[in-house]
């Protein structure tokens, strides 16, 4: 691959941040809007009427731009495995380490949708 394709691109990286900035924001509050804050559910509506779009569009882009899409179906395993080895272990990772913080902290405060133990979890 050369250098001009594998190059970090900083405006999508950026657009990327903004993204899951929104995603966040969206779910700060899970259950019910906060009393007296009247903006919230509007801006949170209108946040929601296009953030999974733009994710997608940024998914396609980078894909189409880190040259992922021209391997073909002949290359497709290996980039598959690649992205697991790459992408899976942290996710879980980091799914033992959220829900391990929410047992721990369950003890202390209120935390919303607590597993019942890191299994059920």
């Amino acid at each position: 691959m050369n250098a001009e394709i594998s190059a970090r691109r900083q405006d999508i990286d950026m657009a990327k941040g903004l993204a899951i900035t929104l995603v966040v924001f969206g779910h700060i509050v899970a259950r019910q809007d906060p009393a007296q804050v009247h903006w919230y559910e509007p801006l949170r509506r209108a946040i929601y009427a296009f953030h999974m779009p733009f994710f997608l569009y940024l998914s396609g882009f980078v894909a189409a731009s880190s040259g992922f899409l021209v391997r073909g179906r002949a290359g497709f395993g290996a980039a598959l495995q690649e992205r697991a080895q790459r992408l899976l272990l942290p996710f879980f990772a980091l799914g033992l380490l959220i829900l391990a913080g929410k047992l721990v902290a369950a003890r202390f405060i209120a935390v919303d949708n607590t597993p019942p133990s890191l299994t059920a979890g």
